[in-house]
């Protein structure tokens, strides 16, 4: 039994029931034991079988516009070889879409896209995988990604139409697969949304949750949600907007995106979370990243 390969076009695999080589698979990079592929004439080009019988296109739930094509590991270039789903560099074979420039390892592909889980209160439920342009905050770990998994049914138990007090018209619940510019601060989102279809006006579900008035960490006073005539600076990043979070005892305002702001941070590359913090850390003036090294501005 052969196979003619993408990554060796001279000559044909050949199907090997029991390799005892270990030699690395030209797929994954894993040594290959028991069914595989090679070619015999050049004593090269292992692949594990499951990995020499991948399609070479896929048509996947994550990325439902495009088709994704079978892309051999490009050494060198671990931007490119990014997985969406886990957000890693591995030396294995990717599906990709070169519009959109969306990658996914042929393993990750094959992960089930919806779960049960304990952590949710309705365990009856499933959870469902979707892509999100706009990262989102896990209600378990507090960790930030683009791949969340959504309870549909819990979702839906959400007001079909509310009514939000900056704006006149009512908003009716839908979902919008496309990017959406976010009325409050923006910025492009996209999945569930509160829209007005009279005015184009487009509210992100997490946002529509947050309270017209607001007790926050970073001030003493309570907050209320104003729409102001002229634009008004946001005491913790400086950006000027109408709709901002005011006091009414003293001249502090908070912006939109600054309020929904998570009280924790994960980073992949260290063990503890980092808490958000509202005061400058010394007076020195000057403030470094430790990740990049490039100086930051402390309002960011």
């Amino acid at each position: 039994m052969a196979l003619q390969h993408f990554t060796h076009p001279q000559h044909p695999l050949v199907f090997n029931a029991n390799e005892r080589s270990g030699i690395s698979c030209q797929g994954c990079w894993e040594p290959v034991w028991g069914p595989s592929y090679s070619c015999i004439t050049c004593k090269a080009s292992y692949h594990h079988k499951s990995y020499a019988e991948l399609p070479l296109e896929l048509h996947h739930p994550l990325h439902p516009n495009h088709p994704l094509i079978l892309q051999p590991i490009t050494l060198g270039d671990e931007e490119y070889n990014k997985c969406i789903d886990c957000n890693e560099f591995r030396f294995q074979n990717i599906y990709h879409c070169s519009d959109c420039n969306f990658n996914i390892h042929s393993g990750c592909s094959s992960f089930p896209l919806t779960i049960k889980s304990a952590v949710h209160k309705d365990y009856d439920h499933s959870l469902t995988c979707i892509w999100k342009l706009m990262k989102f905050t896990c209600n378990f770990c507090g960790k930030e990604d683009n791949l969340p998994f959504l309870c549909v049914p819990c979702n839906f138990e959400l007001p079909k139409i509310k009514r939000q007090s900056l704006h006149r018209h009512p908003l009716t619940l839908n979902y919008w697969s496309y990017s959406f510019w976010h009325a409050f601060y923006g910025q492009e989102c996209n999945g569930l949304r509160y829209n007005c279809q009279l005015c184009n006006y487009d509210l992100n579900v997490q946002c529509s949750l947050i309270s017209n008035t607001l007790t926050h960490a970073c001030h003493e006073h309570r907050l209320y949600l104003s729409n102001t005539n002229t634009k008004q600076e946001c005491c913790s990043c400086g950006e000027h907007r109408y709709q901002v979070f005011c006091c009414a005892t003293s001249e502090f305002v908070l912006d939109f995106r600054c309020a929904a702001l998570p009280q924790t941070a994960w980073y992949n590359q260290h063990e503890h979370p980092f808490p958000l913090y509202y005061k400058l850390e010394d007076d020195s003036g000057e403030y470094y990243c430790d990740i990049c090294e490039e100086e930051r501005d402390p309002k960011q």
